[in-house]
């Protein structure tokens, strides 16, 4: 728009001529206004939505932090129950002892989703379960792991093997122990807990105190009348032998299974032909053995079969279904050879090349 330069009135650009003051203007005198645009309704409507956007959301993340706050400081840590409108069973893989208490409304289908540990403080926490919509949530505190030591015998000499296993069935796990300069194995009754004390209390007996280098004991009921026997390893004496026990807190004299398998210095035990009866398992370090007994069921043995020949050194023997075929398999370990092996179970043994009485 063109407005005169004088009175400021509209004119026409094309006449320059104004009929109020009813002169011509020079171009010079004639100049164009713009006048400034208009705040719509509808920016102002957006942007008020858009501040009242921004408040809801710092409203919503205050009220989130005070939530996750107040969840920390509760003393439950189990979701609330009450409420529950199913009855679904936990799964089998999960736990449903009293630790789960009102389980009633868990999901049925349960995935693990977060585990936390503190392991500078021996400390499991915060075991989260969750259902796959995430719709409720399972927290457990876990025990503390922590331990004390507490001396059960402290004259031991060259304490070399232990086992625990309850020796006189009073429900109580009792210890069974070999020592190689002692020439003993021994074990410790379980008196139970010891108000005075505080602490479980043990009492020493002796099985035998003359099997030369006694280095590998274990506990196993060798006959079957459902009391645990003894058998072990003596190094000195190159005897596996075993001990019957007379069910009263006392055993027999000693039983040898094998009186020259060299380096004897590991005993295990496993039904290693399925028929019922537990076997001697045995590692012979000086012979670089791995060999077993078959148990005759009577209370004696057959002779050394071998398992695994020239395994120099070995010093170390298990058994278990490696291969899952129904049968346990044999494990072991050498020390002069620096192997860990294990042999499938085949039922294709050889006699023990012990040594020579004479010799």
């Amino acid at each position: 728009m063109h407005y005169c330069k004088d009175c400021g009135s509209e004119i026409n650009s094309e006449e320059s001529f104004c009929l109020i003051c009813k002169k011509n203007q020079p171009p010079i005198a004639i100049y164009e206004i713009k006048q400034p645009k208009q705040f719509t309704k509808r920016k102002l409507l957006f942007g008020i939505l858009g501040l009242f956007t921004v408040v809801l959301i710092f409203a919503g993340a205050i009220v989130m932090l005070n939530s996750d706050s107040a969840d920390k400081n509760s003393g439950s840590v189990l979701p609330n129950t009450e409420t529950a409108s199913d009855s679904e069973p936990l799964p089998a893989a999960i736990p449903t002892d009293k630790s789960f208490e009102n389980n009633r409304d868990i999901p049925k289908t349960l995935e693990l989703i977060q585990i936390f540990s503190d392991f500078n403080e021996g400390t499991l926490e915060n075991l989260a379960l969750s259902n796959q919509e995430g719709e409720k949530e399972l927290k457990l505190e876990m025990a503390k792991l922590d331990f004390e030591k507490n001396i059960v015998a402290d004259n031991f000499l060259s304490a070399r093997s232990v086992h625990a296993v309850d020796i006189d069935r009073d429900g109580k796990i009792d210890i069974l122990g070999a020592a190689r300069y002692s020439h003993k194995i021994a074990w410790w009754k379980n008196n139970g807990f010891n108000h005075d004390t505080g602490k479980i209390s043990f009492t020493e007996f002796t099985i035998d105190s003359d099997f030369k280098g006694a280095f590998s004991v274990h506990g196993v009921d060798v006959d079957n009348d459902n009391f645990k026997d003894i058998i072990g390893a003596s190094l000195y004496d190159e005897q596996i032998a075993w001990w019957k026990n007379n069910q009263d807190g006392t055993f027999s004299d000693k039983k040898i299974i094998d009186n020259y398998f060299d380096g004897a210095i590991y005993v295990y035990s496993a039904d290693i032909d399925s028929d019922g009866y537990m076997d001697i398992l045995a590692a012979g370090e000086a012979v670089d053995q791995i060999a077993w007994w078959r148990n005759l069921g009577d209370g004696t043995f057959s002779s050394c079969l071998v398992i695994g020949d020239s395994f120099v050194g070995a010093r170390s023997v298990h058994a278990a279904d490696i291969d899952l075929d129904g049968d346990l398999d044999v494990l072991g370990t050498a020390r002069f050879a620096d192997k860990v092996a294990w042999w499938e179970n085949l039922a294709q043994l050889s006699s023990c090349s012990s040594k020579n009485p004479s010799e």
